[in-house]
């Protein structure tokens, strides 16, 4: 690819992308159709763009073009392309699961008076966050360990460890 060409593919597919990451479908289609329109279909290059692509045209609910797309990429000749294109397909036709409506919360359509609402509702009332109502928790102090109760007799396990990690040092020595 010529510089120019690279560098205005560059632009125009960095430039898709991040506004796809903004969640601008729109703009996104039309940087990343400029940049494959830049990129030969076989090139890496042209195949990355076109995998942003198709999952831009699945965001922005053109699925009939992202299956299109995605399955001229099944055929593409870098392996990872036609990997990615196989994944990506298969999400796309993947059966709609259908969720039970107790699962989904409907909102209003304008939310712009709930808040008044509230604070209409609750006018002259003294609000208190619940924590701030809550009495502070005295401490006690606990009582004072009885040292009596302290088991502190000789414990061979202590010198049996001691002297195996004295044999250890000593093989390490002796070898090194």
């Amino acid at each position: 690819m010529d510089s120019k060409i690279q560098e205005k593919f560059q632009a125009e597919y960095n430039t898709g992308k991040d506004a796809f990451e903004r969640g601008e479908y729109r703009l996104a289609l039309q940087h990343l159709e400029a940049a494959c329109q830049l990129a030969p279909l076989s090139s890496r290059q042209g195949g990355d763009a076109r995998i942003w692509l198709v999952t831009t045209y699945q965001a922005a609910g053109k699925l009939s073009e992202a299956i299109a797309l995605a399955g001229k990429l099944c055929a593409h000749p870098n392996l990872k392309i036609r990997q990615q294109s196989q994944r990506l397909l298969y999400i796309i036709e993947a059966p709609k699961l259908r969720r039970p409506r107790e699962w989904t919360v409907e909102m209003p359509e304008d939310t712009s008076n709930i808040a008044e609402e509230n604070y209409a509702s609750n006018f002259g009332k003294n609000i208190v966050p619940k924590k701030a109502r809550q009495e502070p928790k005295s401490f006690t102090q606990s009582e004072p360990f009885d040292l009596d109760r302290v088991n502190n007799q000789d414990n061979r396990f202590i010198w049996v460890a001691m002297l195996a990690i004295v044999a250890v040092f000593g093989g390490l020595f002796w070898l090194g």
